[in-house]
């Protein structure tokens, strides 16, 4: 079983409890990974990473938000082990609504999402599918920009 190390970035003042034990193997973590998907869409001439959730979670936090002032902290939680496989568990916790959303995904594969998030300081959420006419996204912007551009270096680093 090989080791896996944690490293924390946050992007805002919430220190989230972690999800998955360090010790967790490379297949586990692999098995964990956010199953909805993830994409870049053009917003305003830029890619902004986008993640999918269920229809009905996106209905709850859309809902839970809506005409509420909102506040949502996001957290960068890096888990990388000696053989320079990276994964990075994405909590987002709204703050408003009293409800979080975390996924795991795995750096390796999807390095340009997290280079898109550094450059845009925007994460989007919407309900899978995307592509269909009038499709509701949700988009947070990042307070500190600064937090997601030092995270992926370090991810950059640990994929070296």
């Amino acid at each position: 079983m090989q080791s896996i190390h944690a490293d924390q970035i946050f992007i805002y003042a919430y220190i989230a409890n972690q999800v998955m034990e360090p010790s967790h193997s490379f297949e586990e973590l692999l098995n964990l990974v956010h199953k909805e998907g993830i994409a870049l869409f053009n917003y305003d001439g830029m890619k902004v990473p986008c993640i999918f959730v269920k229809h009905d979670r996106f209905d709850e936090i859309a809902g839970a938000c809506y005409g509420k002032p909102l506040a949502v902290d996001a957290n960068l939680n890096i888990l990388h082990d000696d053989q320079k496989h990276v994964f990075v568990e994405i909590s987002l916790k709204f703050s408003a609504a009293g409800l979080e959303q975390k996924v795991l995904l795995y750096a390796n594969e999807n390095l340009e999402f997290f280079e898109r998030l550094a450059q845009s300081g925007i994460i989007a959420l919407a309900p899978e599918p995307i592509g269909q006419a009038g499709t509701n996204i949700f988009m947070v912007q990042l307070p500190k920009r600064d937090a997601v551009e030092k995270a992926l270096e370090l991810i950059k680093s640990y994929l070296k």
